[in-house]
């Protein structure tokens, strides 16, 4: 176990995302998106842009139990960038800087989902839920991603 599954967090995207996650959860058996992969997706796209938003209001969840070692790792290292998070792991690994650490990687992973929303998925966002009768999100966001991924400075 690892620091994040060690303390069974629980990580909330804002409620006002709820749609999204629920509309590509749902996509057809080939193309569908669990919500654990999802979420971490948001967090790198976030961070790789530096832009986080606060959550809100708490909606769907993903708990850090569900996170494989190598999952784990990488969040870790997006929050250790944080200027608000201590790098030293020993001071990150008490348990009372937890919740700084669940903040900084959530903020992430809701600025990632603003981002896709605004970059892949804007003709089919209406600001409140996704247009349910679109077949090609999965495109959209694959498409996205590798925009992303060409804008790399190296």
């Amino acid at each position: 176990m690892g620091i994040l599954r060690d303390n069974q967090l629980i990580f909330y995207v804002d409620k006002k995302y709820d749609d999204v996650y629920e509309v590509l959860s749902n996509l057809s058996k080939d193309n569908k998106f669990e919500i654990k992969n999802l979420f971490i997706l948001c967090a790198s796209i976030g961070f790789r842009n530096s832009y986080k938003m606060k959550v809100e209001k708490k909606g769907k969840e993903t708990r850090s139990s569900y996170l494989t070692p190598m999952e784990e790792a990488f969040l870790l290292n997006l929050a250790f960038t944080d200027k608000n998070i201590s790098s030293d792991l020993d001071e990150l690994n008490k348990y009372e800087n937890r919740g700084s650490v669940k903040t900084v990687i959530e903020d992430y992973a809701n600025g990632g989902m603003s981002l896709i929303l605004e970059n892949a998925f804007n003709d089919n966002w209406d600001g409140s839920s996704l247009n349910e009768n679109y077949d090609h999100y999965y495109y959209d966001l694959n498409k996205y991603i590798l925009s992303e991924i060409k804008n790399i400075p190296f």
